[in-house]
């Protein structure tokens, strides 16, 4: 009996020095496969940003779970059972940057997108080129935030201090 309280206490006082009940979610990854937003959401209620936001599969849930209501992502982990079948390929696309990637941006009303470096549009989204124009707003390790010029006019303090005009990526 003394030895299992023993153990008790000896695992209650490591599970208190080694606080394990907080989660720890990675925020880079060498690979770029598994990387939560961490800091992308920081700022993102840092600045008190609302609004739709278009997001990666794997980053959306962790987007909405740190930022719901305030954000609306375009996609997360409910995609079998709340979303419409041609969804998730569209993202791909777009992610991916193959040929009508822009499309989605004209399909769905679309305020900011957040996008993994390692993804492929993250240059057509800085390139310049024809269309809409979205700016940077938040660039991180892992992730880049843009913001719709036009919605950017509601958070002036995001723009202070830079030229919008530079900083503002054209959508093919």
């Amino acid at each position: 009996m003394v030895s299992c309280m023993s153990a008790m206490i000896f695992f209650g006082a490591y599970m208190v020095s080694q606080r394990i009940w907080l989660t720890t979610l990675p925020d880079r990854d060498p690979d770029g496969v598994m990387v939560y937003p961490v800091t992308a959401c920081n700022f993102i209620n840092a600045k008190q940003l609302k609004g739709n936001m278009l997001t990666p599969f794997v980053a959306g849930g962790y987007v909405s779970w740190r930022s719901h209501p305030a954000i609306r992502v375009s996609l997360d982990g409910r995609y079998e059972v709340a979303y419409r079948d041609d969804v998730l390929p569209k993202h791909d696309r777009f992610f991916l940057g193959k040929e009508g990637w822009s499309e989605l941006l004209e399909e769905y009303p679309v305020d900011m997108i957040l996008v993994q470096n390692s993804a492929p549009v993250l240059e057509k989204l800085r390139g310049k080129s024809h269309g809409r124009m979205w700016t940077a707003i938040h660039t991180d390790s892992a992730f880049t935030l843009f913001a719709k010029r036009e919605y950017l006019s509601q958070y002036r303090e995001l723009l202070s201090g830079s030229d919008p005009e530079s900083a503002a990526a054209r959508v093919e």
